[in-house]
This record gives structure tokens, C-alpha cells and sequence, in this order.
């Protein structure tokens, strides 16, 4: 089972890289490619799409071909399509490739996460944010070898390098033993699906539509921290860009740091507290940036904003399969779903907002959509009491 996790991790690194790398390089292959930044942003937005597509691609490829054999085909699939873009085809090869990128990590991802909530049966919460701390590690390191890359002026090894790593680690998914997972359904609804697969019922249907929700909301805030915080740093604090870029250096570090610690404290207060508190300290913390600007200030304030949101994804989706049992892979498939589409919708707002209104204005946006957040936890940690409740009675 370790090896299997360490794996796991590995999976997740690679995630992590390939989730940033055509932003990290986008200057680049818009200089070599004469093209401008609405271009760009159909590559990222294709790489998007096929993310989207793989996530709720993946519950199906695991029963057509098994879990094993589907995330071989994507490793492979991804390590021909970045030696591909290495060799720098014609700009909608590119696009194409970014498509295709995208399909594969949206396949590992889901697959991954449902793999490890299904097997991994005790320290379920340390496991998911060990995941989640390779994700970050991938995510953190890859624009710092990118720049380093360019220097040298020879940044299309940065796509070599991630086209080694997946074959790499397909000759290490090809050797490893998967466990023999028993899935635990409800005892009270014995009715299956198609394929032995438990539907969802009118009962779930408020509690699976409030994950939607929250997941929506958070990857969407997160991202939209992620990508724009620079510019609000540059805005607010009147730093030059060098300065401004560190932040979101201290915003992933952060949460690369508290995703080791996640896991086990949720363990020790519950899910249900630990992603409530999670919600809150962020809400107070977001609620200060828009009136620091003492740059020594602004920084400890991403440094906590980081901290109080590195658990909240892997705590949430724990919870989710809590509430949902029996529905590992369609639970997680739809969840980190709607978790791309908020990360997509949220960060286009944010911006938008950035343009029309002000950095002020739009940061004031962030922490309402933190409160949603927070209240959108609260009607789910009150349903799994509710739950809870109604299944004592039901054992008495």
C-alpha cells in the first residue's frame, strides 16, 4: 500500500506540472509563434476543455478497459503529446496538444483521487493531503526550471522533461500491484444502477448539488488568488513586478506546507470542523488584503490565506464520499469537475472585474464569494448531522 501511495504522488507531481506549464511558457510561445495573448488564452482555455473531459471521461474508461490499463494509455498518450509540442508543430498542433494534455491530467487526477479514497482505508485524510502536497510541489517548481530554462534559452526542454517523466512513470504504473478494493454501499438501498453502479436518489440530490456548489467556489477563489495576485500586489502595495511575482511563490509554499499537516488534524477535529474553521479563518484573512498596503503585511496575509485554504480540496472531497458512499468514482469525477469549471468562470470574472472596477472592488468580490463558501459548509456540516441522526434512529 505505501508504494502504491508513493506512486499516487507521483501521479499528483506530474499533475501539478502539467497544470502550469503552458502558463509558465506562455510568453515564450507567443514571441516564437507571433501570435497575442487572445491566442494564449485559447490554448489554456483548450487545455481547460480537455481537462473537463477527461475528469468525466474517467469513471467510464476505468470500467471499459480497468484503471490500470486507462491511465497507462493517458501516460502514454501525454508523453507523446508534450515531445510532440517540444518539437514546436504548427500553432493548432498546439493547440491540439494542449487539448490532449489537458484529457490526460483530468483522467489521472480522477482516477488517482477515487483509487486512493477507495483502497487507503485508515489515515484516508493524511493520504489525499499527502496527494495534494506533490500536487503543490509540481505546481511550485515548474515556472522556477521554467525560468531557469529560459535564461539558457532553451526552454523547450521543460516539455522534453515532462514527456521523460510520464514514460518514466508508466514503466513504474506497469510494475505496480493495485489493491483489490471491496466497495461499501448502503445497506438500506441494495438497488443498482447500470453495471452495479448505486444511482444517486431524490435525497442525495440536495446534498450532491451543495458539493457542486462548493467546489465551484473554492478551486474558483483559489485560482483566481493563484493567477491574479501579482497584479493586485502591484496595485495595492506599488511594488515592481519582481517583488509582486514572489507572492504567489508564498501563497503555493504556504499551502505545500499546511497540505503536510491537513490530513491529520482534520483527523483529530472531524472533517466537518476542520473545513468550517478552514472557511472561516480564510474569510478573515482575505478580508484584510484589501486594506494592507504594507508589503510585509500583504505577505503574512498570503502566507495565512495559503495555510487556511491548503487542506479545504482533499478534506472536502473526503467528506463528499463520506455523505455519498458507494459512488467513489462518480462522486469524485463530478466534483473535480465543477471544480475546473469554477477555477475557469471565477478567474474570467475576477479578471474582468480587475479591468472594469478596481483591484479593491474586485478582492471585496473574492471575500463575498469566501462567505458563500463558508455558509455552503455550514447546510452540509448541519445535513451530516441530520444524517447522522437519522441513522441511529434507524439502528434503534
Amino acid at each position: 500500500m505505501k508504494n502504491l501511495l508513493w506512486v499516487s504522488c507521483c501521479f499528483y507531481l506530474l499533475i501539478g506540472v502539467t497544470n502550469v506549464v503552458a502558463g509558465a511558457l506562455l510568453p515564450e510561445l507567443l514571441s516564437y509563434y507571433k501570435r497575442d495573448y487572445s491566442d494564449g488564452g485559447t490554448v489554456l482555455f483548450a487545455q481547460f476543455i480537455g481537462f473537463l473531459a477527461g475528469v468525466l471521461a474517467s469513471p467510464e474508461g476505468n470500467r471499459a478497459i480497468g484503471r490500470k490499463n486507462m491511465l497507462l494509455l493517458a501516460l502514454g498518450l501525454l508523453a507523446i503529446s508534450y515531445a510532440t509540442f517540444g518539437n514546436l508543430p504548427p500553432w493548432y498542433g498546439v493547440i491540439g496538444i494542449a487539448f490532449v494534455a489537458g484529457l490526460c491530467s483530468g483522467t489521472i487526477e480522477a482516477a488517482i483521487g477515487s483509487m486512493i479514497i477507495d483502497s487507503v482505508k485508515e489515515n484516508t485524510a493524511v493520504a489525499m493531503s499527502r496527494l495534494e502536497v506533490f500536487f503543490g510541489i509540481g505546481a511550485l517548481t515548474m515556472p522556477a526550471v521554467v525560468s531557469v530554462l529560459i535564461v539558457y534559452e532553451n526552454w523547450q526542454l521543460a516539455l522534453y522533461m515532462i514527456a521523460a517523466f510520464s514514460v518514466l512513470l508508466m514503466i513504474v504504473w506497469f510494475r505496480t500491484d493495485l489493491p483489490v478494493v471491496s466497495h461499501q454501499e448502503p445497506v438500506a438501498r441494495p438497488e443498482q444502477g447500470k453495471g452495479g453502479r448505486l444511482p444517486y436518489d431524490r435525497g442525495d440530490m440536495p446534498i450532491v448539488a451543495t458539493f457542486i456548489f462548493f467546489f465551484f467556489l473554492y478551486v474558483g477563489i483559489e485560482m483566481s488568488i493563484a493567477n491574479y495576485m501579482p497584479s493586485i500586489f502591484i496595485e495595492l502595495s506599488r511594488v515592481d513586478s519582481s517583488v509582486a511575482s514572489l507572492s504567489v511563490t508564498f501563497f503555493w509554499g504556504a499551502m505545500s506546507v499546511g497540505r503536510l499537516f491537513a490530513g491529520r488534524i482534520a483527523q483529530k477535529i472531524g472533517y466537518t470542523g476542520y473545513l468550517l474553521w478552514s472557511c472561516i479563518l480564510s474569510l478573515l484573512v482575505l478580508t484584510t488584503l484589501p486594506m494592507l498596503a504594507d508589503i510585509r503585511y500583504a505577505f503574512l496575509s498570503i502566507v495565512l490565506l495559503g495555510l487556511s485554504m491548503s487542506g479545504i480540496f482533499a478534506i472536502a472531497l473526503l467528506l463528499a464520499n463520506r455523505m455519498l458512499p458507494g459512488r467513489t468514482e462518480r462522486t469524485t469525477s463530478l466534483l473535480i469537475a465543477s471544480a475546473g469549471i469554477g477555477g475557469a468562470c471565477l478567474s474570467y470574472l475576477t479578471g474582468l472585474g480587475m479591468e472594469e472596477l478596481s483591484v479593491t472592488k474586485t478582492l471585496w468580490g473574492l471575500v463575498g464569494f469566501t462567505l458563500i463558501m463558508l455558509l455552503t459548509m455550514s447546510f452540509l456540516s448541519r445535513q451530516k448531522k441530520r444524517t447522522k441522526t437519522r441513522k441511529e434512529m434507524d439502528l434503534t
